[in-house]
């Protein structure tokens, strides 16, 4: 068995559908700019990515987190899934400190 370890230095398209995509957040990557320095994030990739096209991010998250990210393609999309959670409220969402195993 075969098991491919990633160390991206920029997100990975992992899915592309209509209504949602699922990227890989590398660490060391902000989901959302936080001040006006120019400073690389998700969000800002995304809008290159896809210029003109709405996009929100279901989940983020800290700088040094790597894990997919769900992102909305449409408000109505944002709004449905915002409400991806268990039975006791918490995010459906994989994470991790990098890509592949430990």
């Amino acid at each position: 068995m075969s098991i491919l370890h990633l160390t991206p230095d920029e997100p990975l398209l992992i899915a592309e559908e209509g209504d949602f995509l699922i990227v890989a957040k590398p660490p060391h990557l902000l989901s959302h700019p936080t001040r006006p320095d120019g400073q690389p994030s998700l969000l800002g990739w995304l809008h290159e990515k896809y210029p003109g096209e709405f996009v929100a991010l279901v989940n983020g998250w800290n700088r040094e987190t790597s894990g997919t990210v769900l992102v909305a393609r449409s408000p109505e999309a944002a709004s449905k899934l915002g409400t991806f959670d268990d039975a006791e409220g918490n995010p459906q969402i994989l994470s991790g400190t990098g890509f592949g195993p430990d």
